[in-house]
Formats: structure tokens, C-alpha cells, sequence
């Protein structure tokens, strides 16, 4: 089997010394659509961050097979695409084209290249008509499509979600889940969006405390109402 992600016994503390991952070992499949779920504090952002490097915890963390180090955090960002929760954190040049064209134009990828991406991944979420736009005149909606957008435009081979559908009214919201469904790459979700995560997602990684409490199918998991009250989820009936 081949593996997008192997994580071994990962410890991570922040500066002040609140430690937030504890020993934590979990290993996603290449090609799954996986939901990563918990109470707030649980870890899930600081999880994330570890995957492209943003962060670095003690223990073992591969990508596709390659572990993450300073000689291969190049790749490993090429590899790993992350969407941040606030839009506004990764939408920051003059136009919506712009914001897209700004990673593949890091990657050195000639122009016809990089407008190819561009249009091809702005049609892909419905914002190619935007492409001339300045991303602060978007709508919140408009900006998570984007976000997305600046990610598929470099090609990862993982995608990494933070709360995407959080602040979004239904019809965005379902927007952007019908995008996700057409996106066919490996996929880890984090998300309070339970509903959201039983139709986009294959697996469930639960997480509380910074530790694993359980990882298995969406519909076992989602199904355990008695394990997710448990773990912070108060359920309606």
C-alpha cells in the first residue's frame, strides 16, 4: 500500500509550553479523501501545519515516502497544498489572476504554462469570469473558492483543508463542497462541518487532546453518536 502520509510518534509544544500533539502516529492512504475531526484545542490546525513544514514537532512525519527535512521541504511543499481557514491569509496580490499565478510563478514554470493553470483552475471553482478582479473586493465565498484555486494551480498531490466551509452561508457552502467532490487527489479534511465531512470524506481521523482517538471509515465513525458526545460533538437526537 501506498502511503500520502506516515506520521511516528509526532510531539508538538508551542513556545510557551503547552503541548499540543502527543505521540501521535497515523498514516493516510495515497488517493483517500480523509476527515480530520475534534473539539477546538484539539490539535487539528497544528496537525496540518506539520505537513508542509510550517511547523516542526519532534518524531517522524514522510510525505509520499519522502520525510520531512530541511533538504526536502522544497518538494514536500510542492507535494502538500493547504488551504488556511481565513481566506485573507492567502490572497494578498493586486488581482485574482495574480493571487493564482503567484505560486506556479515561484515554481519557475514558463508564462503559457502558468496561464494555463491559472484559467484552467479559476474555471475549475467557477471564478474565471473574477480573473481581473482585486481579491478584496470578493465575497467571503468568492475568496475560499480562490484559495483553493491558488493551491490546484501548483498541482500538489495532497491537498490539506483547515475549516472550509466555516463563515460560509448554504449556498457557498454548497458550492464549495461540489467542487471538493470534483477535485481527485488525496484529500485531508479538518472541520467541525460533520455533515460537510460524512460526503466528502472515505475515513475519519478523530482527535482530542492531541492524541488519536479513533480513525476509521466516515460512516462507523459518524455513526458513534456515544464517541463523538465523548469528544466535544453535542448532537441533536
Amino acid at each position: 500500500m501506498s502511503y500520502a502520509v506516515e506520521i511516528e510518534h509526532l510531539y508538538f509544544s508551542y513556545p510557551d509550553g503547552t503541548q499540543v500533539l502527543k505521540d501521535l502516529s497515523v498514516a493516510i492512504s495515497e488517493d483517500d479523501s480523509v476527515g480530520l475531526i475534534g473539539p477546538n484545542g484539539a490539535g487539528k490546525t497544528t496537525l496540518l501545519l506539520h505537513l508542509n513544514g510550517i511547523l516542526r514537532g519532534e518524531g517522524k512525519i514522510k510525505v509520499f515516502s519522502r520525510e520531512i527535512c530541511d533538504e526536502t521541504l522544497a518538494r514536500v511543499r510542492r507535494d502538500v497544498g493547504l488551504v488556511f481557514q481565513d481566506p485573507d491569509t492567502q490572497l494578498f496580490m493586486p488581482t485574482v489572476f495574480d493571487d493564482v499565478a503567484f505560486g506556479p510563478l515561484n515554481m519557475g514554470l514558463p508564462q503559457d504554462e502558468i496561464g494555463r493553470r491559472v484559467h484552467r483552475t479559476l474555471g475549475a471553482v467557477d471564478m474565471e469570469a473574477s480573473a481581473e478582479r482585486p481579491s478584496h473586493h470578493l465575497s467571503f465565498g468568492e475568496k475560499k473558492r480562490v484559495s483553493v484555486a491558488t493551491v490546484l494551480a501548483m498541482a500538489p498531490r495532497l491537498l490539506v483543508l483547515d475549516e472550509p466551509t466555516s463563515n460560509l452561508d448554504p449556498g457557498h457552502r454548497q458550492q464549495l463542497m461540489e467542487i471538493l467532490r470534483g477535485v481527485s487527489m488525496t484529500k485531508l479534511i479538518a472541520s467541525h462541518d460533520l455533515e460537510m465531512i460524512r460526503v466528502l470524506t472515505r475515513q475519519v481521523i478523530l482527535l482530542s487532546g492531541g492524541r488519536i482517538v479513533a480513525y476509521g471509515p466516515t460512516r462507523e465513525i459518524l455513526s458513534d453518536h456515544q464517541l463523538l458526545k465523548s469528544n466535544g460533538f453535542f448532537l441533536l437526537s
